[in-house]
């Protein structure tokens, strides 16, 4: 469908959005000059020609890195698709643990504990997400 990277191979889709799919990726070889590639990561993937939302989430995640509680973006790379289309895809931290909204579920109303907040709260990067009209939720 959309094709596998220089170090990674495709796996099954784990979500789909109104701008993309994402998918498991597996490193093809777990010990390789793309060690800083973690062996299992997530790919969200859109052709080039409607992927401007995922390259605006990537410079978005650019701005936020660093927080423990964001997962990680190791990168982009354009793949070329069955068809010949070209794809880009977002190379994205797997967060086995499930979205947000699951572990906030699971606390039964209480929600997160204020300090796992506080940690992760920056003025400076608060500003600068309320500035840029970012929201992004995944469901």
């Amino acid at each position: 469908m959309y094709g596998d990277g220089a170090a990674w191979v495709r796996g099954v889709m784990i979500g789909k959005g109104s701008f993309g799919c994402v998918f498991i990726a597996n490193l093809k070889k777990d010990k390789s000059r793309y060690s800083l590639y973690p062996p299992v990561m997530a790919v969200k993937s859109a052709e080039v020609s409607v992927s401007g939302s995922i390259q605006k989430e990537k410079e978005f995640m650019d701005n936020i890195s660093g927080c423990p509680y964001v997962i990680n973006c190791f990168g982009e790379e354009i793949t070329n698709g069955e068809n010949g289309q070209m794809v880009y895809n977002l190379l994205l931290e797997y967060g086995s643990g499930g979205t947000l909204a699951e572990v906030i579920k699971s606390t039964n109303g209480k929600g997160l504990p204020e300090l796992d907040v506080r940690r992760c709260y920056d003025q400076k990067k608060n500003r600068e997400i309320r500035e840029g009209n970012v929201i992004h939720i995944d469901r």
